[in-house]
């Protein structure tokens, strides 16, 4: 909004319209992280930094599984990344849309229907939860998730599903400990990342 030589806001000459390439979106500092809920009708590409996750309820925690480059337009997503506002740069991409994600979120505000249980990510003094959200106006572009079947007096926790590699392993001596790498060749000494030993991938 422009306002030249104090004329009226509501004059043609007071708005000045550019072509959006980006969508700014405000992050909260959280024991993950810096996080947001967003909902956007744009697809969106993920700066370095950044991530998206998709959510499904599982055990009364939401469990955020990362998506990978891209994310399809209208769909709910949380955001975690390095700084408290990330630029995300606006595509138009055709992107497949994802499946099994239960955050929801609309483009607009909109009053709920009586009766109707939503969950929104809320950040207080460092803690970050979906909890039942009280007012009756649900505001646009935030995910949420429709609690018609969650019960969660305290609030959803959440559980970053991170997990990449092997989480535990148990040295087996009845078998032979020589590593080597993709290529084929003899590591004595690994360092992070894949390779084979007794026939298997580690």
């Amino acid at each position: 909004l422009m306002l030249y030589n104090a004329e009226d806001k509501n004059t043609a000459s007071a708005w000045y319209l550019i072509h959006a390439r980006n969508i700014d979106v405000m992050m909260d500092s959280t024991q993950y992280g810096n996080l947001a809920s967003v909902y956007l009708p744009v697809g969106i590409e993920l700066p370095e930094g950044v991530t998206a996750h998709q959510g499904r309820m599982e055990n009364e925690e939401l469990v955020l599984t990362e998506i990978e480059n891209t994310v399809p337009a209208h769909t709910g997503m949380v955001l975690k990344g390095n700084s408290k506002i990330c630029s995300l740069p606006i595509t138009t991409a055709s992107i497949p849309s994802i499946e099994g994600n239960e955050l929801c979120g609309s483009s607009v505000f909109f009053t709920k229907e009586n009766g109707t249980s939503i969950f929104m990510l809320e950040t207080n003094d460092g803690n970050a939860l979906f909890n039942l959200f009280a007012d009756s106006v649900i505001p646009g572009n935030k995910a949420y998730l429709n609690g018609r079947e969650i019960v969660a007096p305290n609030g959803i926790g959440l559980r970053f599903d991170d997990a990449t590699g092997i989480t535990q392993m148990e040295a087996d001596s009845s078998k032979s400990s020589i590593t080597y790498d993709l290529m084929g060749r003899k590591v004595n000494q690994p360092k992070k990342g894949v390779y084979v030993q007794n026939g298997q991938k580690i």
